[in-house]
């Protein structure tokens, strides 16, 4: 074979077995450096376990609905299901089907039974506000959430909700901005709070892409003293200068992790119905305590 330079002809191979030794991530949006370590991860497990991985994006499937999904039962053993990719009844059929499935970081009501791999969200949050609180003396705190219905949006704001009342302090609705997990929305949200004369002492953002736009709006005001955290640990926000203070999630680990949980589901193997992996405090540079 090696000699003729002879390729198996993999899609006839696969009709005979009735397995495609393929995984699928289906997710809405791939944009961001949040899915760089996912995908690394991901890979890597895969790999490990002779799959392939197979990556689509339903934006514009949900925009149109004029075609067949891009993956699914038709052509992967089994799916990873990012937040927001799909609608439940999609799953719920799948379910119903027997289709092996993992959701990444979220969970459906409608579909509790579904395996899922989340992080330490909400006691992370809260540990942020309560270090702002705590170590910076910090009493008004913005906060910049991410999108509505987004399950680590959720749980990151509760978190934010829950420090401020174990510090004692009281919930203020104009302090909650939305950041959408996007850096252009967090700027434009945060020029216009300053502008208008919003008072606050911190910013703790939803996300590190959110926390970037929000320093560069208080870099634009002058207001680089103000003591700012993100969430998720992205390379561009080490990079930055001072290095962006942050929750460090276990991206990576996920990804890992959700394959290995896929592949024990395709080999018969019980697996956790939730794995919650921990997330680091990195509580150093833009929050205004010195690098370690």
């Amino acid at each position: 074979m090696e000699e003729l330079e002879y390729i198996p002809k993999l899609a006839a191979r696969n009709l005979s077995s009735r397995n495609t030794r393929t995984l699928g991530l289906i997710t809405e949006y791939l944009d961001g450096e949040f899915f760089l370590p996912l995908l690394t991860g991901m890979e890597s497990a895969a790999f490990e376990h002779n799959y392939s991985l197979l990556i689509s994006s339903t934006r514009h499937w949900k925009e149109s609905r004029q075609r067949m999904l891009p993956l699914g039962p038709h052509n992967c053993d089994g799916l990873l299901v990012f937040p927001g990719s799909l609608p439940a009844e999609y799953l719920e059929r799948w379910q119903r089907q027997e289709f092996p499935m993992i959701l990444i970081q979220h969970m459906l009501a409608e579909l509790p039974a579904l395996p899922r791999i989340t992080i330490e969200n909400r006691q992370s949050s809260r540990d942020a506000t309560l270090h702002l609180v705590q170590v910076h003396g910090c009493r008004r705190i913005l906060y910049l959430a991410g999108p509505e219905g987004h399950h680590d949006a959720r749980q990151r704001l509760a978190g934010y909700q829950d420090g401020l009342a174990a510090a004692g302090l009281p919930a203020d609705s104009q302090l909650i901005l939305s950041g959408q997990f996007n850096e252009e929305s967090a700027f434009a949200v945060c020029r216009q709070a300053i502008q208008q004369g919003l008072q606050f002492d911190a910013i703790l953002a939803g996300d590190d892409d959110s926390a970037l736009g929000a320093l560069e709006s208080l870099r634009a005001a002058g207001l680089e003293a103000v003591p700012l955290i993100g969430f998720d640990g992205i390379l561009l926000g080490q990079r930055s200068r001072p290095p962006l203070a942050t929750v460090l999630a276990p991206t990576e680990e996920v990804g890992e992790l959700a394959v290995q949980h896929l592949v024990g589901i395709l080999e018969g193997k019980q697996v956790p119905l939730e794995s919650q992996l921990p997330c680091t405090p990195h509580f150093f540079g833009s929050c205004g305590c010195p690098l370690p």
